[in-house]
């Protein structure tokens, strides 16, 4: 229904909210083709998509990013995950790149990388935060995302924006790689036709712990991690369990580990 009620979309530049496959910019289309073929594509016009839950800071970030990078155009940007998820699965609207923040409403970027990754294994994710790059590169890398840079941080984002969209990846943490789209969706296929939750170690620990009692200010000394990250993966775990509390993704949990012991029905 072209009259229906959406998400709140900022436009930087006109674009129809419905434009149909007849009618769209063709070599819009066949440039993000090019691009994702060829490392020469960096003198040409990129177009990219913008997720922020913040409206004032989706404002500024789409302003910025276009002169961190020559020939970076911020094609849409979005307050709403659902609406970013959309158009990157959409190919009317599908970007180059996509630039998320890592906290959103109601959902993180992981799980906004992972709802991707289910069906797209081309599309480059770059993250960003405000907070230290620690408490987020390791469960971003998992989730499929290509890279996080720190909001702020001019040089680090120019490098970011350009290696990934070169096919690159960039991680701030040293121990922490991130994989490419194709590897990162073979994965996500792979999960996706499993019984098992897709938890990583850390997280199968927290959730361990969380089931024998410990609070998060014990887990987090046990695992050597701040009591905010603990709360990341426990928000995290919740959003790939399809839990709505933490006691209910702990119910998940032990039904899931109950059914694979030997023996039982």
């Amino acid at each position: 229904d072209p009259h229906q009620t959406l998400p709140r979309i900022h436009k930087p530049r006109p674009i129809p909210p419905f434009t149909r496959p007849d009618s769209m910019n063709k070599q819009t289309q066949q440039r993000v083709q090019v691009f994702h073929r060829t490392p020469n594509a960096m003198n040409q016009s990129t177009e990219i998509g913008v997720l922020d839950n913040d409206v004032m800071s989706l404002d500024r970030i789409a302003a910025v990013l276009p002169k961190l990078l020559p020939g970076l155009i911020v094609a849409w940007s979005t307050t709403s995950a659902d609406e970013a998820v959309r158009r990157c699965l959409d190919p009317q609207w599908r970007p180059a790149l996509l630039v998320t923040d890592v906290e959103l409403d109601g959902t993180t970027a992981m799980e906004v990388a992972r709802r991707i990754r289910r069906e797209d294994g081309m599309l480059p994710i770059l993250a960003m935060s405000s907070y230290s790059p620690r408490e987020y590169a390791h469960q971003l890398s998992e989730a499929g995302a290509q890279g996080l840079m720190v909001k702020g941080d001019m040089a680090q984002m120019a490098t970011a924006l350009r290696r990934v969209l070169m096919g690159e990846s960039f991680s701030p943490v040293a121990n922490v790689a991130f994989p490419t789209p194709s590897d990162a969706h073979r994965q996500a296929q792979a999960c996706k036709h499993s019984d098992a939750p897709d938890l990583s170690e850390i997280e199968t620990q927290v959730l361990k712990q969380t089931s024998e009692g410990f609070s998060t200010e014990e887990i987090a000394a046990s695992l050597s991690i701040s009591p905010a990250t603990v709360r990341s993966h426990t928000r995290n775990i919740r959003e790939k369990l399809g839990a709505k509390t933490l006691s209910h993704a702990v119910a998940i949990w032990l039904l899931h580990d109950a059914d694979r012991k030997p023996g039982s029905a």
